[in-house]
């Protein structure tokens, strides 16, 4: 990007709005999608933070920038449907209709019929 795009900005290079980014953006996006594959109990609210956090970054920028870029309300659309998207796991869950736990199907599972349903011995 131009540098002369921070210049309505306190930055002078883009080496700390990068890791911000980083850190407030990608971070919890990765966070979210390794517990979500986890299925650990905390990716419903990681799920919540990184789809806030997507929003809140558009927002942030357009605030700090003062510049429009296309992608910005793309970008905030998509974080406003991972929110929606979450809401609708979280209804799921509380009714009883939760998302199915996936596990990796291991070499003994298919071996002894558990990967097809069946009781292991």
């Amino acid at each position: 990007m131009p540098a002369g795009y921070l210049t309505a900005t306190p930055f002078s290079s883009w080496e700390l709005p990068g890791l911000a980014l980083l850190i407030g953006v990608a971070v919890p996006q990765l966070a979210a999608a390794i517990l979500i594959a986890a299925g650990h109990r905390w990716a419903l609210p990681a799920s919540y933070l990184a789809g806030a956090a997507l929003v809140a970054w558009i927002l942030v920028q357009l605030w700090v920038m003062q510049r429009y870029f296309f992608l910005q309300p793309v970008i905030a659309a998509l974080g406003i449907a991972e929110l929606a998207l979450v809401r609708v796991w979280q209804w799921a869950s509380s009714a009883g209709r939760a998302p199915r736990q996936h596990r990796p199907v291991l070499q003994a599972d298919v071996a002894s019929g558990a990967a097809q349903g069946e009781a292991s011995p």
